[in-house]
């Protein structure tokens, strides 16, 4: 297989003077900051929904501690020890 070297040459000239390249280098930064700028922001959102879990779990947690008498105990735990049977 021969290769054509002064035709790879003019194409590589033509590729390396076109200005689309540019535009794709532009693109590439774009990208790359609205993507720095996703990561920075995922630290607060992640604070937040953190906070809201947290919120969601105690007052989970204070309902089913409660329970349906106001016992403080899981329902019919503390009579069956109480009873002695």
């Amino acid at each position: 297989m021969k290769i054509d070297f002064p035709r790879v040459c003019v194409r590589l000239i033509r590729f390396i003077s076109a200005d689309h390249g540019q535009s794709m280098t532009e693109y590439a930064l774009i990208c790359a900051l609205m993507a720095f700028g996703a990561t920075a922001g995922y630290k607060s959102l992640a604070d937040g929904v953190s906070e809201v879990f947290n919120h969601i779990s105690a007052t989970f947690v204070s309902a089913f501690a409660t329970g349906s008498g106001g016992s403080g105990t899981v329902s019919g735990a503390s009579s069956a020890a109480g009873d002695g049977h």
